[in-house]
């Protein structure tokens, strides 16, 4: 079920950031959702099975899955400004 397309958690963000209340982003996020991810900038992201052993939430949180979406966020974060545009996210199912 897609809650929210891009647009509106970009409006949402606004809100949040205008109210000084956090933003969180959670709901089977993975690596495909970084740029979405990256052009709402949340506060908090929330991950399970993205960073679980073999990407199944019925699996171990595996260190090794943590540290790799954490690098990926990083460099997603990394991109410039005039890089960001609005274009739909392949494979993200929440854009």
């Amino acid at each position: 079920t897609h809650w929210c397309n891009l647009s509106e958690l970009r409006d949402l963000r606004a809100v949040t950031q205008a109210a000084g209340i956090w933003l969180a982003l959670a709901g089977q996020l993975t690596e495909h959702c970084l740029s979405v991810i990256r052009d709402v900038r949340p506060d908090i992201i929330a991950v399970r099975g993205a960073v679980c052993e073999e990407g199944s939430r019925g699996n171990a949180v595996s260190e090794s899955g943590v540290r790799r979406f954490a690098d990926r966020i990083h460099e997603a974060y990394s991109v410039s400004a005039r890089d960001v545009q609005d274009r739909p996210e392949s494979g993200c199912a929440h854009a």
